[in-house]
């Protein structure tokens, strides 16, 4: 990732498109299309994996990602404590939902693997995966893995 991209996130104006309108985003970033469309590098894409069908109890989890672009429309890209804001020092962009097979964990996660291999440039892009249960944890690990040219080594948080 390089330390000064030359490319912003720029954020819509909450006076013109209001934050309960629209089609809902993480944090309200531009989609990964449209950024791809003016030919920006993307440093960070958030996308979601609406997947729950490795848990055994309590389903749900699949909603997550459609509820978090929901709930994170408020979320301001400005951190007062840190003096920072986010959208000026990263470019950011929501990659949409990874496609996933409810009836199946094994297909879904390499359908997964196969989308987040399709976002961003693979040297440069950060990927940040939010959804649905801990399975889709090993598939976002590997996908990692790929885009990184199989390192000997790593450290999965």
């Amino acid at each position: 990732m390089s330390p000064t991209p030359s490319y912003r996130t720029t954020l819509p104006d909450a006076r013109e498109y209001p934050r309960f309108a629209g089609v809902p985003t993480f944090c309200r970033f531009p989609l990964l299309e449209q950024v791809a469309e003016e030919h920006h590098p993307v440093d960070w894409v958030l996308y979601g994996v609406p997947y729950d069908g490795g848990v055994t109890y309590r389903p749900g989890a699949r909603f997550g990602p459609r509820e978090i672009r929901v709930a994170s429309a408020y979320i301001k890209p400005y951190h007062l404590e840190h003096d920072v804001n986010i959208a000026q020092v990263f470019s950011l962009a929501d990659g949409g939902d990874a496609p996933v097979r409810p009836y199946s964990c094994r297909e879904t996660q390499e359908v997964v693997v196969k989308h987040a291999g399709t976002l961003g440039t693979p040297n440069h892009t950060c990927l940040f995966a939010v959804g649905g249960d801990h399975s889709i944890a090993y598939a976002n690990i590997r996908a990692t893995w790929e885009r990184r040219g199989k390192p000997k080594g790593g450290l999965a948080m």
